[in-house]
């Protein structure tokens, strides 16, 4: 008895897995009828429009598939403007003696995290950035630079609004 409720309880683990997957997997762009009357937003303001891929409106689930795709095809990414949600963080990184400022993403839980790199378009004092664990949204580009031989990952952003 006990060896077929490990059984049903695995396959509804592995049919719940497959449900929230799969509608992610389409090569279709989701259409207006797809998306339900009360998904529908009637107001959309010019800066939401330039951004083509938008992390703070993704529910938790959806916002670290969205990320682990980010991070396993980063290429697909480079040059697209993205709008994140987050906590703020840095820290000096002692080979080069610069503030490395990282945007934290956590899930709805707080068991999650995942963490970007981000850099201002002009160079700032560290003062002139908010306190660690600030929460914090911004709007950037993904770009890609080489350093100690290694290409690093980053978003360059010249506005973070302190929410």
């Amino acid at each position: 008895m006990m060896h077929l409720r490990k059984k049903i309880g695995m396959l509804f683990m592995i049919c719940i897995l497959l449900i929230t997957i799969l509608p992610g997997c389409s090569d279709t762009e989701p259409t207006v009828e797809d998306a339900g009357a009360e998904n529908i937003t009637t107001t959309v303001d010019d800066a939401a429009a330039d951004v083509d891929v938008d992390l703070s409106a993704l529910s938790s689930i959806m916002l670290f598939a969205e990320v682990t795709n980010i991070l396993n095809n980063r290429e697909d990414y480079l040059g697209k403007t993205v709008k994140i949600r987050g906590l703020y963080f840095d820290f000096l990184c002692q080979e080069t003696k610069q503030y490395m400022h990282v945007v934290l993403i956590e899930d709805d839980a707080g068991c999650c995290r995942q963490g970007f790199e981000f850099r201002m378009s002009d160079e700032l004092s560290p003062e002139d950035f908010p306190e660690m664990g600030t929460r914090i949204e911004f709007r950037g580009v993904f770009q890609i630079c080489e350093e100690h031989e290694q290409p690093i990952f980053y978003i360059i952003t010249d506005q973070i609004d302190i929410l």
